[in-house]
């Protein structure tokens, strides 16, 4: 049974990540202790700051490559109940059952300060992988709590209600991200057939691979090189995701972003994300998200 812990160190972050392809609808749901893209948090954990103090929800959703939803919410007070598997950010919530696992977002202020309700309920094919170090000797985990899911995403607020497909994963580090060896990677989870793989790559250091075939999960490490190219923002980003032709850009920022691309019979989404090149922008994100209590 999986379950949520709360880091104390300052710095620390837990990031429990969702994302969802259900037709031509993608979603992503995040819940962050330690919100790792706050401008908050940044300049607060060095006087002290505690991860508790700067959790975060964001949920994103997409139709046809284009924004229909997002929010970005720093929340107080953070509880964790039923003996680790509930935890609640505001009126946001992530629950963890024997079978699977449900994300609830409700927030006041959506991107133009509208009301904004979304759920998520999957069913998860085979059990919570192994944690593993982001690279080998450093204080950075990954794990694949549910690398493929069936899921129901539900979003009230705009009349939505579809069936598709989720992976569910936790980034987890007791220092912050763009230190101890971990500056940036490229996260890229690919759906095809029946099949679901999750590439993990750390820049500078080889990937990890979560592989989920017939039921069966396997985890390796491998040297993978990727042709690149840059964003508008400089950044840079994978040319392809392995399902031919150029990705969809979702998201771009000069430190992070988030690509698709499907190709008929498979569906593949990306993050990129630049820490080392985040905390070296002034004010990076100090706009991100409205603190809630």
């Amino acid at each position: 049974m999986t379950r949520v812990d709360v880091p104390a160190p300052g710095g620390a972050y837990r990031w429990y990540s969702a994302d969802v392809v259900a037709g031509d609808v993608t979603a992503l749901f995040a819940f962050m202790l330690g919100s790792v893209f706050s401008g908050r948090y940044a300049g607060s954990h060095m006087k002290g700051g505690a991860p508790r103090e700067h959790a975060a929800v964001h949920f994103a959703l997409y139709q046809q490559g284009v924004r229909v939803a997002w929010l970005v919410s720093e929340y107080q007070p953070v509880s964790v109940e039923d003996d680790g598997r509930t935890l609640r950010l505001g009126r946001s919530a992530l629950r963890y059952r024997d079978d699977g696992f449900s994300m609830s977002v409700t927030s006041a202020h959506g991107a133009w300060g509208e009301a904004l309700e979304a759920r998520l309920d999957v069913t998860a094919a085979a059990p919570p992988g192994d944690e593993a170090l982001v690279v080998v000797g450093q204080r950075h985990r990954w794990q694949p709590l549910c690398l493929r899911g069936v899921a129901r995403l539900s979003v009230p607020s705009l009349e939505l209600s579809r069936e598709g497909l989720c992976a569910h994963d936790r980034h987890a580090g007791d220092v912050p991200l763009g230190t101890g060896g971990v500056g940036g990677w490229d996260q890229v989870r690919t759906h095809r057939g029946e099949r679901t793989d999750v590439r993990l790559r750390p820049w500078g250091a080889p990937a990890i691979v979560a592989e989920l075939s017939d039921g069966r999960l396997s985890v390796s490490r491998r040297d993978e090189a990727s042709p690149r190219q840059r964003s508008s923002w400089g950044l840079s980003v994978p040319r392809e995701l392995g399902l031919g032709g150029a990705p969809t850009a979702l998201e771009s920022s000069p430190f992070y972003a988030r690509l698709e691309a499907s190709d008929g019979g498979g569906h593949a989404f990306a993050e990129v994300a630049d820490f080392e090149r985040f905390h070296g922008t002034s004010g990076a994100a100090g706009a991100l998200g409205k603190a809630e209590s």
